[in-house]
């Protein structure tokens, strides 16, 4: 039984570290390419503590957990990236899986050297650090899911749904290992934990070997592709495959009434606007308008390149009206004055009552001032 599960298991490793070689091969200069390689690493480790042998030593067994525990973690950032054109991690998030990785490497330190836990110290030290992976588990799959509308990247549509899906399932199987333990106990009527561990850890490993195996057919498939989801917006751009010549004056022609929809018919002021809807206003395929926002005005999003408008009206009307901010905010499309202060403050990095004061609109970033000059 145990032979059966470490085979299943170093199957899964060699999936991992084939990723990884590929990873440094290819993408040694990409941040998200660096941080999959981090991913096959603590994957590794998770999974050689499921041969008995392995973690026969303590010392091997402390420092192979510390680098395991830290996946579910490297995991949701590398979701963050793919998915979430900001590319920025949100400071609360750094500060609870710094809290996830201390409390519980505190808790394994302590269990190690023998302390002897209250409901207190193991509620804090692995219950709660635990319930926030879990979390991050199940936002995984929500950021991959709810995003998918808007995203402008025809490739990266395409792997979205099963690859957080996947992420997510082995998140919450590393996290949830001790639920799943019982689960089997219970289903199958087993009242030795160790054989409920040798299931639970063959469920893990085959899950572990399915999502680096899809890992790595999707980015072979992808082939020059893979640089939109693994560099930066800036890098991947220079990688985009151009139009074809056939499609060239279609494109530019599609640009112009975009752009046209956008400046003179002001779409963008329509709450709620959708990709589907400025599809439909200019009697265009989704793919299409897609492929032209994209490609051609070098937009990933399209919450992002309705931003690029909405900030930029916003910013004039800030600058020469005394207008309330929150009319401001609904005229230009927001539905909460919440969300548009959130994305003014992204794109000029000061809220909109301070740019009133203080700001200049010749300091804007370069997409506002493109935005209302072309």
């Amino acid at each position: 039984m145990v032979t059966f599960n470490s085979i299943i298991a170093s199957l899964a490793i060699s999936q991992s570290i084939f990723l990884a070689i590929f990873m440094l091969l290819h993408f040694k200069s990409s941040t998200t390419g660096k941080l999959l390689v981090l991913f096959s690493a603590c994957l590794s480790a998770y999974l050689l503590t499921t041969i008995p042998p392995v973690i026969s030593n303590p010392y091997a067994s402390f420092a192979l957990f510390r680098l395991a525990v830290a996946t579910p973690a490297v995991l949701w950032i590398i979701a963050n990236r793919l998915f979430d054109d900001r590319r920025d991690i949100p400071a609360p998030a750094i500060a609870l899986i710094a809290f996830y990785l201390i409390a519980n490497g505190t808790g394994a330190l302590l269990y190690y050297r023998g302390f002897d836990f209250s409901r207190t110290s193991f509620f804090f030290t692995f219950v709660i650090s635990h319930a926030i992976m879990l979390g991050f588990a199940v936002h995984v799959v929500y950021l991959g899911i709810t995003g998918k509308p808007n995203d402008l990247i025809e490739s990266r549509r395409k792997v979205r749904i099963p690859l957080v899906i996947a992420m997510g399932l082995l998140n919450a199987v590393i996290i949830g290992t001790a639920f799943i333990n019982y689960a089997i106990s219970y289903i199958l009527q087993i009242n030795e934990p160790g054989q409920a561990n040798y299931f639970s850890s063959i469920l893990l490993s085959t899950l572990a070997f399915l999502v680096c195996l899809t890992l790595n057919i999707r980015v072979f498939s992808l082939n020059v592709d893979a640089a939109t989801l693994l560099e930066s917006p800036k890098q991947a751009k220079l990688t985009q495959k151009p139009s074809t010549a056939d499609h060239a004056h279609e494109d530019c022609e599609l640009v112009q009434r975009i752009k046209k929809a956008m400046h003179e018919e002001k779409l963008y002021q329509e709450m709620g606007l959708t990709l589907g809807r400025l599809a439909e206003h200019l009697s265009v395929q989704d793919y299409r308008l897609r492929e032209a926002i994209n490609k051609k005005m070098a937009f990933r999003n399209f919450n992002q390149f309705l931003n690029n408008f909405r900030i930029a009206e916003a910013s004039k009307l800030l600058k020469s009206s005394r207008i309330p901010i929150a009319t401001i905010a609904l005229d230009v499309g927001y539905a909460s004055l919440s969300s548009f202060n959130k994305a003014f403050k992204e794109h000029h990095g000061i809220p909109p009552r301070d740019f009133r004061v203080s700001g200049k609109l010749d300091n804007a970033p370069e997409g506002i001032l493109r935005a209302l000059h072309q």
